[in-house]
């Protein structure tokens, strides 16, 4: 098997972003990321004489822009000038501006939290335009939650797949077995892999460090070898294995060098195929050896 210890980082997939009309001067930011808000809490404010400003001048301009509108219906002949459905379009876009200019205004020039939950991002600062996109995102503390690691690429992480099960241990000892995964993510500019683990509902909170054993079963193999055995030279893999030679002193053992091809392996045991049932390999040496050497067997 190709087991991985690692932690993780419990996540919500059901973040919302929290925006307004793009362009608005930000006043000052009322929470923190991981801070928990209740429906209706002040979660940024807005420059009120810039927000009132903007207001006056869009009211202006949607005000002249019908008045050009309705001039070009006067002076039309019945057919609608093709001029005015670009007008119109600029119009209804100021109007829905100006919609939402008014909102934050009766909001208390502020910008609200929509649920309750946690603040997992926050993408703006006293002195920033707002972006109209996401601004905050915030996340229902208790669905949806995942576990997410994000660990090193190695030759042990290249195992996870479909099969990959997690043991993940929460922070009071309890252990929640057999979890699927859910996504793997190689990222090779960065050499990482990053897993992603739906939890259980009710057991987890955002933001929680989780222990995480992962568990990748590989198939059965006829042999297996200590890791400690297995030697490489350039691309190719061998052994070294000895052979016995009865000698009017005794036994005598002298290294042979065999080539292996290699079919699986973790940090401690690999899967071989080319050596014979019963033949001795040097699992350890407490000297450089090389094929033709005289060794002795450890008592």
């Amino acid at each position: 098997n190709h087991d991985i210890s690692t932690q993780a980082e419990v996540r919500s997939l059901s973040e919302i972003p929290v925006f307004t009309e793009e362009g608005l001067l930000v006043d000052g930011v009322r929470v923190r990321e991981g801070q928990k808000v209740s429906k209706g809490e002040i979660l940024y404010t807005l420059d009120k004489d810039s927000l009132d400003r903007l207001i006056e001048e869009g009211q202006n301009e949607a005000e002249a822009l019908r008045k050009q509108i309705n001039q070009l219906r006067a002076d039309s002949e019945g057919d609608e000038p093709a001029e005015v459905y670009s007008l119109q379009s600029e119009k209804d876009k100021k109007e829905r501006s100006l919609q939402e200019y008014r909102k934050v205004k009766a909001a208390g020039y502020a910008v609200r939290a929509g649920q309750n939950g946690i603040v997992t991002k926050i993408n703006t600062a006293t002195g920033d335009k707002t972006q109209g996109t996401s601004d905050m995102l915030i996340a229902d503390s208790g669905k949806n939650l995942t576990a997410v690691s994000v660990m090193e690429a190695d030759e042990e992480s290249r195992y996870i797949g479909e099969n990959t099960v997690a043991d993940i241990t929460a922070s009071d000892g309890t252990v929640f077995e057999d979890l699927s995964v859910a996504s793997i993510t190689a990222k090779e500019s960065e050499q990482t892999v990053t897993v992603s683990i739906p939890l259980p509902e009710g057991d987890f909170y955002l933001g929680q460090l989780v222990s995480v054993e992962l568990d990748s079963s590989s198939k059965t193999y006829e042999c297996c070898i200590p890791r400690t055995a297995l030697n490489m030279e350039g691309s190719s893999y061998f052994l070294y294995t000895v052979s016995e030679e009865d000698t009017i002193l005794g036994k005598e053992y002298t290294v042979e060098k065999l080539e292996v091809q290699v079919l699986d392996k973790n940090r401690e045991i690999a899967a071989v195929e080319g050596i014979s049932s019963g033949q001795k390999i040097i699992v350890r040496s407490d000297k450089p050896i090389e094929a033709g050497n005289k060794v002795r067997k450890d008592q």
